[in-house]
């Protein structure tokens, strides 16, 4: 009896067991099948996809028209898509359909590089198309400026200038017509320098519309050097100006120095090159002193340079070193002490080759005309120039001027002042003095001729 109920319940469960493994079975060929059904329809749609990517098959969908999204529905939060049309899912069996929006999508999928337009792409290509547009205006603006319009067809002339207008526009080598942009005005600078002597600095430059403008500067006639028979004017820079018979008034002639050439337009070289820089450094601080009516410059002797003021007081510099301390000593000598209330013409000789290192200058004057004599020529006294400023009959204050009492040499001393201070004495033996610089004041001393002092 036992057995019999185990058999029965063996053959239960195996029975169980088989309609499950059927069961089973069943469903996997229903799944099979199915799937089978869904590829064939999604190769169809793809096959129809080709033919037209927009528009899905109607055959295929089965689209419900009379349902449409309406304003209550935007407001209560309807996920439909508006102004869509409404895809029922229930037309497909195997409920899988395609909208619009999934057309859009499987073609980015298959053809990413041809994607749709979006706001960037659409930017940039904004942005080229603009870039390009402006280049081609800019280009042409060029292209016309430089061919059509700016034609040269006016001159003018600035600065003050012993040349024509014509004589200038003829030099500068730019034609009517020219445009004033492609002129070349560099090399118009040059032309006009190297054809016009006295010309120091020139300079050109175009005016809008039609304007091309001459800016010239000439140099300042400094010195004249005799070269044969011809006087050859000099300027400030070395340049030489002119040539000519005759010696120009108020110009200085400088004696000592030969010239290698006298061509107008070129710069001076001479000889010897030591007298080119000493002469350099004399006409520079004669110039920056502003130090006028120079009649004479001598460079002969490179040990004894000199030059003559005014025709009547020659200044001695000697060696060629501290010039410029020399010549403003020598003018604070000759504008301040002789002569100071222009009275009268002193002449004579002025030494100041030693002032930078003993501190005092010496003048021989030879003779004191005064002017209402000059001019009806009346005949003046001139007394012997003394060849030893110090000798043993001079009185000598250390601190200042003193008068040689035998020769008439006056000595000049800077004393105890830094800034050219002088010390006047008579051959009386008394002396009186006034410092200009740190020490200002006046000192009163008596001696003997032969240099002593006494209280």
């Amino acid at each position: 009896m036992a057995d019999a109920k185990k058999n029965i319940e063996k053959n239960r469960k195996k029975k169980i067991k088989e309609e499950k493994k059927k069961r089973e079975k069943e469903r996997k060929a229903e799944q099979k099948r199915r799937d089978q059904a869904i590829k064939r329809a999604n190769k169809k749609r793809k096959k129809k996809l080709k033919e037209d990517v927009i528009t899905p098959r109607k055959d295929v969908r089965k689209i419900d028209t009379t349902k449409r999204n309406t304003r209550k529905d935007r407001n209560s939060g309807s996920n439909d898509f508006l102004g869509e049309n409404i895809v029922d899912q229930s037309a497909y069996d195997d409920n899988k359909y395609l909208d619009k929006n999934d057309l859009r999508r499987m073609r980015r999928k298959k053809n990413p590089a041809k994607s749709i337009n979006t706001k960037k792409s659409r930017r940039w290509r904004m942005i080229i198309t603009y870039s390009a547009l402006v280049a081609v205006v800019v280009v042409a603006g060029i292209t016309l400026s430089l061919t059509v319009f700016f034609k040269t067809a006016n001159f003018e002339i600035e600065g003050d200038t012993r040349y024509s207008k014509e004589q200038l526009v003829s030099a500068c080598g730019i034609k009517e017509g020219e445009n004033i942009f492609l002129a070349n005005k560099k090399w118009a600078e040059e032309n006009i320098k190297n054809t016009f002597p006295y010309v120091q600095k020139v300079d050109v430059s175009f005016g809008l519309p039609d304007r091309i403008v001459i800016d010239v500067t000439e140099g300042e006639a400094s010195y004249m050097v005799k070269h044969d028979k011809e006087y050859c004017t000099v300027s400030k820079e070395g340049r030489i100006l002119d040539n000519s018979n005759k010696k120009v008034k108020g110009l200085p002639i400088l004696k000592g120095a030969k010239l290698k050439s006298n061509t107008p337009g070129d710069y001076v070289e001479y000889s010897n090159k030591a007298v080119g820089q000493s002469l350099t450094e004399i006409v520079t601080s004669l110039n920056n002193n502003k130090l006028e009516d120079i009649t004479e410059i001598n460079v002969s002797k490179s040990a004894n340079l000199t030059f003559t003021y005014d025709n009547r007081i020659l200044v001695k510099l000697g060696l060629p070193e501290n010039i410029n301390y020399k010549i403003k000593t020598a003018k604070a000598i000759i504008t301040e002490k002789l002569d100071p209330n222009n009275q009268g013409i002193i002449e004579g000789t002025l030494d100041v080759s030693s002032c930078y290192d003993t501190k005092r200058s010496y003048f021989n004057e030879d003779s004191i005309v005064d002017k209402a004599d000059k001019s009806d020529d009346t005949t003046t006294t001139t007394t012997e120039p003394t060849t030893d400023a110090t000798d043993a009959n001079s009185y000598v204050d250390p601190n200042g001027y003193s008068t040689d009492t035998s020769g008439g040499v006056t000595d000049y001393g800077t004393g105890n002042s830094t800034d050219y201070g002088t010390d006047y004495g008579t051959n009386y033996g008394t002396d009186y003095g006034t410092d200009y610089g740190t020490d200002y004041g006046t000192g009163y001393d008596t001696g003997y001729g032969d240099g002593t002092l006494y209280n």
